[in-house]
């Protein structure tokens, strides 16, 4: 099988995964269906473990240009997603976020951006995409009270990441992820 073929292959199994979990989105539900996971398989099972959303607490120290990762945090009701990465040129880091039976408000490049890097997809789904080079970008954005699970799909360089840091003391997730997607239960 060529590079292109494997590349079209991965395409298509990585949009048959993401989709799904965005069809209740793009049939112009505004809301997730109540208790749907994005992440389930055909038989109903889960994927992969929920981490504590307590893993995420607190804003860690980010050496902008020295460290390469997403780091994710959150303090009160506000979640940051910041990137950084070595690299002089760029590199690109995307991700997608879900919130099951919330909503997702106020959400706004670290930098205060108002451009299509941060793409809001309906109340409970938006994307990102940065090309960060020597420095840090990233997305913040309020939960709504309610939400019982976030979602959270990294990408780097075109592949899932597992240059994850969670919140003040930047624990690494533990490799129970399924094609980079992380999963939070935030119920209090």
């Amino acid at each position: 099988m060529s590079r292109l073929q494997q590349c079209v292959r991965f395409g298509a199994i990585a949009a048959a995964i993401i989709f799904p979990a965005l069809a209740g989105a793009q049939a112009g539900s505004a809301t997730p269906q109540k208790g749907k996971s994005p992440l389930l398989n055909k038989a109903g099972h889960k994927k992969l473990a929920h981490l504590k959303w307590s893993s995420t607490d607190g804003k860690p120290k980010i050496n902008p240009g020295k460290q390469v990762g997403y780091f994710i945090w959150h303090e009160g009701n506000t979640v940051s997603i910041v990137v950084t990465d070595k690299a002089l040129k760029g590199q690109y880091f995307v991700g997608r976020v879900r919130l099951n039976n919330g909503v997702i408000t106020n959400p706004i490049g670290l930098k205060g951006e108002d451009d299509k890097r941060v793409q809001v997809l309906d109340t409970s789904n938006i994307r990102f995409r940065f090309k960060t080079k020597h420095a840090e970008d990233g997305v913040t954005f309020n939960i709504a009270p309610g939400a019982t699970q976030l979602y959270v799909n990294l990408d780097w360089l075109g592949h899932p990441t597992y240059h994850v840091y969670l919140g003040k003391s930047k624990t690494e997730p533990p490799s129970e992820r399924h094609k980079g997607w992380l999963a939070f239960d935030i119920a209090r």
